[in-house]
């Protein structure tokens, strides 16, 4: 019976030992979780930046063929670009394609084939840096239009236009030329394949 007894209290011992050492083994790993990094800050908030969504409203490609020129522009393209986290603090740099996949029009057409890119916010306050491309020449190979930001929750809404207009001279040089193309928009870090930098 004292054999029982003595086995008794020494598995008691063992468990109670055992308890203690998960406890302090517990809260020693509680508080090293807890201190690591800046112990003196009550509060930090980390937001990851990321580009949120790129919509096209009647898709990103350009294709014109037998086109002839006019008054009123042959393309334009709406999309937008937004920082969907409404969390977000951080500004996101990200940068507008256009992919050239074919062009005999610009060779022929000279001044007269033009683009231009604008936009606008949907802040009144706060905004973000807009692409501008103010209405030039469209160029003969694949270029980044320009670099943009988005400041936290915010949409940027651009219109891109071309347009082969006419002139009221001869432009029968032009006839049975293409162009086809698409807009790609790409965070700053990133690349945007087609086109070299």
């Amino acid at each position: 019976m004292d054999n029982n007894k003595g086995q008794t209290i020494f598995l008691s011992v063992i468990g109670i030992a055992t308890l203690l050492v998960a406890i302090v083994g517990a809260t020693f790993a509680w508080f090293s979780i807890s201190v690591s990094g800046n112990a003196n800050a009550s509060s930090i908030i980390v937001t990851t930046a990321k580009l949120g969504s790129v919509e096209y409203t009647d898709g990103s490609l350009i294709n014109m063929t037998n086109v002839r020129p006019e008054d009123d522009p042959q393309d334009t393209k709406t999309f937008t670009i937004a920082n969907t986290d409404s969390e977000a603090t951080e500004s996101i740099a990200y940068k507008i394609g256009l992919v050239i996949d074919v062009n005999t029009l610009s060779t022929v057409a000279g001044n007269a084939f033009v683009h231009s890119l604008t936009g606008v916010s949907d802040k009144s306050s706060n905004v973000g840096t807009l692409v501008s491309v103010p209405e030039e020449q469209v160029p003969t190979a694949s270029k980044i239009l320009g670099h943009g930001v988005l400041n936290g929750y915010e949409k940027h809404t651009y219109t891109y236009t071309i347009h082969f207009k006419e002139t009221g001279s001869d432009q029968n040089a032009a006839q049975g030329a293409k162009f086809g193309a698409k807009i790609n928009v790409a965070l700053e870090t990133d690349k945007i394949q087609g086109i070299t930098e």
